[in-house]
């Protein structure tokens, strides 16, 4: 589930649905409409991790266990009337290294990664994202990135990255655009 600009987007096995809350008050689950059926190029394992950054952004990451271990993440990009787009990607192909988190804040997409590097996104066009065109690199260290958050204030924001050991901010990289 996500909350996002007054809709909440939930993904329940394949089918995403929501409810468009139009005013402060909350609503009752019976007003949920059927959005659209989404097709995984694996079937949800509990190995996969599916997070939902906006009300249109679903993220995937699967393990395909056949011949060779091999981890994808994928984007769905829905869209109107029941229609999505899909973008698929290889991790191990584009880092050399597999993604252990996700966050993203505002248009600032940041992957974490299993050696203890991050990839940081100004996504601008979803559509037009590509994994290759990272904005920004940081190797924090040789450990995994287990979690991301974000401290703002009304003058900065910083964020924050962890693993294992400590809590690292992530200098040298601030973006500016919302």
């Amino acid at each position: 589930m996500k909350m996002w600009e007054g809709v909440c987007t939930f993904l329940i096995n394949n089918e995403v649905k929501i409810i468009d809350y139009e005013s402060g008050d909350c609503s009752t689950m019976d007003i949920m409409k059927r959005r659209t059926r989404i097709k995984f190029n694996f079937p949800l394992v509990e190995s996969s991790d599916t997070v939902i950054l906006r009300d249109d952004v679903i993220i995937r990451l699967c393990k395909n266990e056949d011949d060779v271990k091999c981890d994808f993440i994928e984007f769905f990009l829905l869209g109107e009337n029941d229609l999505y787009s899909k973008k698929m990607f290889t991790t191990w192909d584009n880092f050399r290294s597999y993604i252990t988190c996700i966050y993203l804040y505002g248009n600032t997409l940041i992957l974490g990664m299993d050696v203890g590097c991050v990839y940081i996104y100004h996504v601008s066009c979803w559509k037009n994202l590509d994994i290759r065109n990272y904005s920004h690199k940081l190797i924090i260290g040789k450990h995994p990135i287990i979690c991301m958050a974000v401290k703002e204030s009304p003058n900065e924001r910083r964020y924050y990255v962890c693993s294992n050991f400590t809590i690292h901010e992530i200098t040298g990289y601030l973006p500016n655009i919302y």
